[in-house]
């Protein structure tokens, strides 16, 4: 993964204040080739028994590959805080539900927002540096 890392380290807009981050998908997602670069992304994963929500970070490549075991993956490579905090996904799906229900559910799945008032409140519940926002009253 380091060529792709350095690849997408090329592409950095604010390398002072982000990182690289990547996502592996097995196999090759359907939804991947509709992340358009420069897309906002907001992502859960899983970590032991919990499940967290990452800060948004920002779409700057889809990739190709190859594990040395063989395994091939889909690879979204993102722009992200560097100090940035993810919050547990029961206390996203409290903060969410009155912006957009359906992402209030235990199993999230990949959708994209439509609604650019809807993305932006999202967004809200980190601050611009991807730190968790303590005051909801904008959202």
């Amino acid at each position: 993964m380091k060529p792709l890392e350095r690849r997408a380290e090329r592409r950095l807009k604010h390398p002072a204040g982000t990182e690289v981050a990547a996502i592996r998908y097995l196999g090759n997602p359907k939804f991947l080739p509709s992340i358009r670069m420069g897309d906002w992304v907001v992502d859960c994963q899983k970590v032991g028994d919990a499940r967290y929500v990452g800060p948004p970070a920002q779409a700057l490549s889809h990739e190709k590959w190859t594990s040395s075991r063989g395994t091939k993956y889909a690879v979204l490579m993102l722009e992200s805080p560097t100090h940035g905090e993810s919050m547990t996904l029961s206390q996203f799906r409290k903060k969410v539900r009155s912006i957009e229900s359906k992402l209030d559910a235990p199993n999230p799945r990949t959708r994209p927002i439509q609604s650019n008032d809807l993305a932006d409140r999202i967004l809200r519940l980190w601050t611009a540096s991807g730190k968790v926002a303590k005051n909801m009253s904008r959202a």
